[in-house]
């Protein structure tokens, strides 16, 4: 079907003359119902009609932008694609790098951790080598303060400054964290949000499902916390003959 030639100002003519008798018009009884009704599938017929008669339009315009995308695309994707790669091979590699440092303080604060027990383990023994002696020269008094000491030192918990490793290269194209939550437990999850524990925002009823259902078994539904209610709508796919 060819495109007419479009007449631009009679269209919007034509249309804001069928908007305004739409706006203006009143049902004030039964016989004006039905006659809206009538005008109600008039439009829809008529939308269609005007549709149908411009779609060569709209396609050969999408026929255009098809053509032009693909040039776009073809002059693009091989840079898209090369910075997917970069990114991916920038990232692992960071990863790398991380794990690297991880096992590197790990190894570091293992031995700082083994130096300040075995520090202890001699000062302890240190302590009490001189209780021991102080004991033999009569003083059981001082030799008993430094066995408790020497027992508080054991007893005290081993606390290491945990080494830094060199940061990361900083890159000109940034790094930055993205967090995202996941679920491992939709029924705890949901138990905290019962108890209160968690805001019910942190779960949201699924309205797909739940149409779905009400659609599907209307006043019969049985689901607790909701109810099916419904609402009326117009039918949409009825043709009638334009008057215009």
């Amino acid at each position: 079907m060819e495109t007419a030639v479009i007449d631009q100002n009679k269209i919007k003519q034509e249309g804001s003359q069928a908007l305004t008798f739409a706006q203006q018009y009143e049902i004030t009884g039964e016989e004006s119902l039905l006659k809206a009704d009538q005008y109600f599938n008039l439009y829809a017929e008529k939308e269609k009609e005007r549709f149908v008669k411009f779609d060569p339009l709209r396609a050969s315009a999408y026929e255009t932008y098809q053509k032009a995308l693909a040039i776009l695309r073809e002059a693009t994707e091989p840079f898209k694609m090369g910075k997917a790669i970069f990114e991916q091979k920038i990232l692992a590699y960071r990863t790398k790098l991380k794990k690297a440092r991880e096992e590197e303080e790990a190894r570091l604060n293992k031995i700082k951790k083994a130096e300040a027990e075995e520090s202890k383990r001699k000062e302890t023994e240190e302590l009490l080598r001189q209780a021991a002696d102080i004991e033999k020269s009569g003083d059981v008094d001082q030799a008993s303060a430094l066995i408790e000491h020497a027992l508080k030192v054991e007893a005290e918990p081993i606390k290491v400054a945990p080494p830094t490793a060199a940061p990361l290269p900083k890159l000109n194209s940034g790094v930055r964290d993205y967090w995202y939550a996941d679920v491992t437990d939709l029924m705890v999850l949901v138990k905290a949000v019962a108890d209160g524990k968690v805001p019910l925002a942190a779960v949201e009823a699924n309205m797909v499902y739940l149409n779905g259902r009400a659609d599907l078994e209307e006043s019969a539904m049985k689901i607790p916390g909701v109810v099916a209610n419904s609402r009326e709508g117009m039918v949409k796919a009825r043709s009638k003959k334009a008057l215009f």
